[in-house]
């Protein structure tokens, strides 16, 4: 396993949660309505309904968090946040707003080294590890009721599991580096 020296100070991590039109579509349409990311020991969000419109919060994100990473970071972040937060970057700016730059990621869903028999969420790796911070779990219908985000109670819920989502990545993440269980990270290109 070839190992790549990233500067600490560059590692960011991030988490979306997301409003699908639908669980039942294949391919549902969605857009975010929260963004957590940590970088230089900093931790930040943007959520739906708080005051910055969404292109306020992307732009946002991408400066503070995106451009100046030489690393990011998350649980299926290649496959699932990246292209969604891309795709809402389309939409907002009306396609006149460039997309996210070509970026090396770990992912610590896609970049775990080949498992049998094990789960490989970020839930099932933090209770194999011991960590006391469960992932926040939300049901279909505890999903269907928060995300409207009209109310500060319904904001508080998206935003606590979107940045403990962060910190427990942030977490698994690093237990899974020191241990070599991850392969080496890979440029995510849009």
């Amino acid at each position: 396993m070839q190992t790549r020296t990233v500067s600490e100070g560059s590692v960011a991590w991030y988490d979306i949660e997301n409003e699908p039109t639908s669980f039942r579509e294949r391919f549902p349409l969605t857009k975010p309505i929260a963004i957590g990311w940590h970088i230089d020991g900093r931790t930040s969000y943007w959520a739906k309904n708080e005051g910055e419109t969404l292109a306020e919060g992307l732009e946002r994100f991408r400066t503070d968090c995106w451009n100046p990473a030489t690393l990011v970071c998350g649980h299926n972040v290649r496959q699932h946040d990246n292209p969604i937060v891309n795709a809402a970057i389309l939409r907002v700016t009306a396609g006149r707003g460039a997309p996210l730059a070509p970026k090396m990621c770990c992912d610590t869903l896609r970049d775990l080294v080949r498992l049998k028999g094990v789960g490989r969420s970020l839930e099932a790796l933090g209770i194999y590890f011991g960590l006391g911070d469960r992932k926040h779990h939300l049901s279909e219908a505890e999903w269907e009721e928060l995300w409207e985000m009209d109310t500060p109670d319904k904001r508080d819920v998206v935003i606590d599991r979107c940045l403990s989502d962060v910190a427990l990545n942030i977490q698994i993440g690093t237990i899974l580096r020191d241990n070599e269980w991850l392969n080496d990270p890979k440029v995510w290109r849009p």
